[in-house]
């Protein structure tokens, strides 16, 4: 950011009623240019305001827009301005000349445009105003001229405007129009966004004789460019939104705009010439053009993007916050500790009411009661906290108390409900505003409310009474049930029935350890065909279960017949391989001769037998 004064001998703001242009010129350090940093055809938006001595932003020095080097839109500048070139008309008075693009701009451009675009959220109308100082009017500046306004806007936009309510009219350089007929101009809605005047009918020579180019001139002169010299004067091209756009939906859509393509909304103006083809009188008047090419007119270019302004910085636009009245200089309207963004934008929830608000789903601790006497449930509905938009280094807190009271219900759960709001309320609490932060609750649940096997189910509310959200957590009444499955095996009784134990305090204890004849008793799992008993499966219990006995199988394996084998001695033995009816049995071998091995492994066994304590009568051994 900069800033210069204004002064007589910075912008000669003494000089009231004359034409006036100052370039305001940014050098770049150490010889850079736009080129050498890749800046030349990257959009550079930049913004001014003048500034009063009592530190105040003055509304009519408020402007904005982009540089861009490469800009397609701005051909080449002539060297001479007064001569102009293949694409500007020159610049200066007038002669006799018979052709239009050699004529002048009579000084009709002599005083630089500006321009602004605004949105006005009561009408969903976006203004793009033009103001600018001529030195002469305009009938006056060219005896021959019609002029065309050219107007680049983004093409995303066309889907949001009625292109069929465009208008234009000289009008106040707020944009609001007063002329007494507005023209209604033609706007392609399937179009580029390249918009022009020469498009339209009412405004346009194309094919037209000199009866045509006078009619377009007076219309013009008294509907777009009229003013009084040494005067600002405006023109204002409103581009009205189509009905069924809510301002929610538009803001939304700048939103996304913005962010997804990184720039602002940019538009762009400028001005050009055009003459009757051919005349069969008065040349000099006249101007016939022969067809050639309409010249832009220079000075005429200017840009400005749709300033869509945040204040407050809470993620409204501030034509939003003046529509549905919240403050727009307030991040927080209701003072709930919710940004008005997030409750307009994304909650769906009323930012000027405190008791409107989204709440968090309730987190329960208590996880069993009991059905016949007096119980409590407890939990948190802990309130979010939301950094501030403004700084985000610091959160915002709720500064009203009618934040306060969170309502927290308890309902008989129903599966696979969702919603609460038709049944019957069991019991309920509110959390106060002094405890609104943690938001620690405890609902008291009277005898007989629930009965055995009911599930309780919590849901809390805004202080309004909606908003609801439903926990996920259960609360068990009465106490929760663990069946224990013998699964094939018996208790000490020498029964299998089942038997029941409640859990207490979420940890269940087996009445007893079964058995079984030849097999192993493991514990206990959630299936009747484990092969394993699960860790911690009578621990942590919430819902009632249903457990069943592990058993391992104690009968030795049969071990497959091994054929015998004879081999002379200093032979090898063919490799034998020992196999069981049961591929989990740990295989001992014993008693194998000298140079004979078992790998239990590979579960073979290799070798060479080795004797040395032969007898002198033996021949053979086994």
């Amino acid at each position: 950011m900069w800033k210069v004064p204004i002064n007589i001998t910075t912008f000669k703001s003494g000089s009231i009623g004359s034409v006036t242009n100052t370039d305001v010129v940014i050098k770049l350090k150490n010889g850079k240019t736009l080129d050498t940093l890749g800046l030349a055809s990257k959009r550079i938006d930049f913004t001014t305001v003048w500034v009063r001595r009592d530190g105040k932003a003055d509304k009519g020095g408020y402007d904005n827009g982009f540089i861009l080097k490469n800009n397609p839109n701005v051909p080449t500048l002539p060297t001479n301005s007064s001569t102009g070139n293949s694409d500007y008309l020159g610049t200066g008075l007038n002669d006799l000349n018979t052709d239009g693009t050699q004529s002048k701009d009579g000084n009709f451009s002599g005083g630089n445009t500006g321009k602004m675009v605004t949105y006005d959220a009561p009408t969903k109308t976006i203004k793009s105003i033009v103001s600018f100082k001529p030195d002469q009017n305009f009938l006056q500046a060219n005896s021959a001229w019609v002029l065309y306004i050219n107007e680049v806007i983004p093409q995303e936009l066309l889907q949001y405007i009625d292109t069929n309510n465009v208008r234009l009219g000289v009008s106040k350089s707020n944009g609001n129009i007063t002329a007494s007929s507005p023209i209604k101009l033609v706007v392609d809605p399937n179009g580029n966004g390249v918009i022009s005047t020469k498009d339209t009918p009412e405004l346009s020579i194309v094919g037209g004789d000199w009866d045509k180019v006078t009619q377009v001139r007076s219309t013009l002169d008294s509907q777009v460019f009229y003013g009084a010299l040494g005067q600002r004067r405006s023109y204002t091209i409103e581009y009205k939104l189509k009905s069924n756009v809510t301002n929610q939906q538009f803001a939304e859509a700048l939103n996304n705009y913005i962010n997804t393509n990184g720039k602002q909304l940019n538009f762009e103006s400028w001005l050009t010439a055009d003459f009757v083809d051919s005349t069969p009188a008065f040349p000099n008047i006249r101007k016939p053009d022969g067809g050639k090419p309409n010249k832009i007119i220079q000075n005429t270019y200017t840009n400005a993007f749709l300033q869509v302004l945040d204040t407050d910085k809470d993620g409204l636009y501030d034509f939003v916050e003046d529509e549905i009245g919240t403050d727009k200089f307030n991040v927080d309207t209701d003072g709930d500790g919710v940004p008005d963004g997030q409750e307009y934008l994304t909650d769906h929830t009323d930012p000027k009411n405190a008791k409107s608000y989204l709440v968090v789903k309730p987190n329960v601790t208590t996880t069993n009661i009991e059905a016949n006497s007096p119980q409590t449930i407890v939990g948190t509905v802990p309130k979010t906290i939301y950094p501030n938009p403004a700084n985000t280094s610091t959160n915002l807190t709720a500064t009203n108390t009618d934040a306060g009271n969170v309502i927290v219900k308890a309902y008989k759960y129903i599966a696979d409900n969702t919603d609460y709001t038709t049944q019957p309320v069991k019991a309920q609490t509110t959390i106060p505003y002094s405890d609104l932060t943690a938001g620690n609750f405890t609902v008291n649940i009277p005898a007989g409310t629930f009965s055995d096997g009911d599930k309780v189910i919590l849901v809390a509310y805004s202080p309004d009474g909606n908003n609801p959200m439903v926990s996920d957590t259960k609360v068990t009444v009465g106490a929760i049930k663990v069946t224990f499955d013998t699964n094939g095996g018996k208790w000490s009784d020498g029964t299998d029935t089942d038997k029941v134990v409640n859990a207490v305090g979420g940890t269940a204890t087996q009445p007893e350890e079964p058995t079984r004849d030849g097999y192993q008793f493991l514990g206990w799992a959630s299936s009747a065909t484990a092969t394993a008993a699960e860790t911690n499966i009578l621990t942590n219990i919430t819902d009632a279960k249903e457990v069943f006995a592990v058993w391992k199988d104690n009968t030795a394996p049969v071990i497959t017949t091994i054929t015998d084998q004879t081999v002379v001695e200093g032979n090898p033995i063919n490799e034998i391989t020992v196999t069981t009816d049961d591929p989990n049995a740990t295989i001992t071998v014993s008693n194998l001769p000298n140079g004979v091995t078992y790998n239990p492994t590979t579960k073979k066994i290799t070798g060479t037998p080795s004797i040395t304590d032969w007898t002198p009568t033996e021949e053979t051994r086994e």
